[in-house]
């Protein structure tokens, strides 16, 4: 049976990583053999996983290989290499000829249980280690080509290719629905992973699409001939009216799921009333009115001055968290740095769709119109600057008189 080339264990846990041969007794190159078959094996009390299906580029792990060797000389510090599917990385550094070989493994983007093995070598200890990796290299490489590939990274290193060789920026682009990947030439380098942008189609007409990676390829290695290459035509940019919306009910009725809810608080006359009502506690709460039953939950919001915040986790099906807002003491200059403030924290949580209440005279000094134009103007202009951050911001009128009267304002404002 093959040894693996990199066997961590520790007192929890153990893993294996092993290239497997492909057929057997034929050596690997880099020319006919893009990737190589990898074998993980991993165990602990917890969980066990077998992985006999993966592939790395043949290029990836030859040059994480030739790098041992460079980070016994301390000609370099560290090194990783990387695994995609599932997402693992393998970092070898040195400190001061103590030398670590960390592994980091994950199932996937979102996964939160990382696994995380370290094991620590000798300068004695890690000379065998690379022994045992070069033996495991003449499995599926030969000698010769070992030779031309240590060349070939010290020519780069030595910045003949990126001279001679003019690299061209590519996005890997994929279609709604398509499920396939189409290459198109991206010069603007604000464009990265994960935008969506505009790009033509075969037929020639723009259509929107989303970038998955950005490559860099000399010409040589372009998918096609750079003239046939097309290019990105722009970055998509949402039109406001796809960012900035008004609903014509209090979205509890209709259970809007937000991210965040924003909930104003107003103190008047020894009262504390608030801006949305949750069917199960955001209901007309008064200071003197159900105090036993809400002051443990609500003591902080309660005597919120103007401008503090305060975030719970949101309850019956509104939102995830809900910011409680002071409002401020009528002051129509305040305005628009109430609003900001509201903005800069949903950044700051990471929240990307906001339900804001629209309010009625009675719980300010302000004219509604007024606020609501502020509000409007306020809101666009933070998302023209902040444009490279998603945030959908919807205004929610409680009653179908008071929508009609700002609906007007909006359709101006926002069209």
């Amino acid at each position: 049976m093959q040894e693996p080339h990199i066997h961590l264990k520790d007192k929890q846990q153990e893993i294996k990583i092993t290239i497997l041969e492909r057929k057997e007794g034929q050596p690997y190159g880099m020319d006919d053999n893009y990737y190589l078959p990898v074998k993980i094996e991993y165990k602990s009390k917890r969980r066990n996983f077998l992985y006999d299906k993966l592939n790395i580029e043949t290029y990836d792990i030859l040059e994480f290989y030739c790098s041992l060797d460079e980070i016994a000389d301390k000609k370099i510090l560290n090194a990783t290499l990387w695994f995609y599917e599932p997402e693992m990385t393998i970092k070898i550094e040195n400190i001061n000829d103590n030398f670590n070989l960390i592994l980091c493994y994950k199932e996937n983007e979102i996964d939160e249980s990382e696994i995380k093995i370290t094991q620590k070598f000798t300068k004695k200890e890690f000379d065998k280690f690379i022994e045992k990796v070069h033996q495991g290299c003449n499995l599926w490489i030969d000698d010769s080509e070992l030779i031309d590939f240590r060349e070939y990274l010290n020519d780069i290193e030595d910045g003949y290719y990126d001279e001679d060789l003019t690299k061209h920026r590519v996005a890997e682009i994929e279609f709604k629905n398509s499920g396939k990947l189409y290459y198109y030439l991206c010069e603007d380098e604000s464009i990265k992973k994960g935008d969506l942008v505009v790009v033509p189609t075969f037929f020639g007409k723009e259509t929107i699409a989303k970038v998955i990676g950005i490559e860099k390829f000399a010409e040589d290695d372009l998918p096609c001939s750079l003239e046939k290459m097309k290019k990105v035509i722009k970055k998509y940019v949402k039109p406001l009216s796809d960012k900035i919306g008004i609903h014509s009910h209090d979205v509890t009725e209709d259970g809007f799921g937000f991210e965040l809810l924003v909930n104003f608080v107003f103190q008047k006359n020894n009262k504390t009333e608030l801006s949305i009502k949750d069917k199960n506690a955001y209901f007309n709460i008064y200071l003197n009115e159900y105090k036993d039953v809400y002051l443990d939950v609500y003591k902080d919001m309660l005597t919120l001055r103007p401008n503090e915040m305060k975030i719970t986790k949101g309850l019956w099906l509104t939102a995830q968290n809900v910011l409680h807002v002071g409002f401020m003491d009528g002051k129509k200059k305040e305005l628009k740095t109430f609003y900001l403030n509201i903005l800069d924290k949903a950044k700051e949580i990471k929240k990307h769709w906001i339900g804001i209440p629209c309010v009625l005279e009675k719980y300010c000094e302000i004219n509604p119109k007024t606020m609501f134009k502020i509000a409007l103007k306020t809101i666009k202009e933070w998302i023209v600057q902040n444009e490279d951050y998603q945030m959908e911001v919807l205004f929610c009128c409680p009653n179908e008189k008071l929508y009609k009267r700002f609906k007007k304002i909006y359709d101006m404002k926002i069209g």
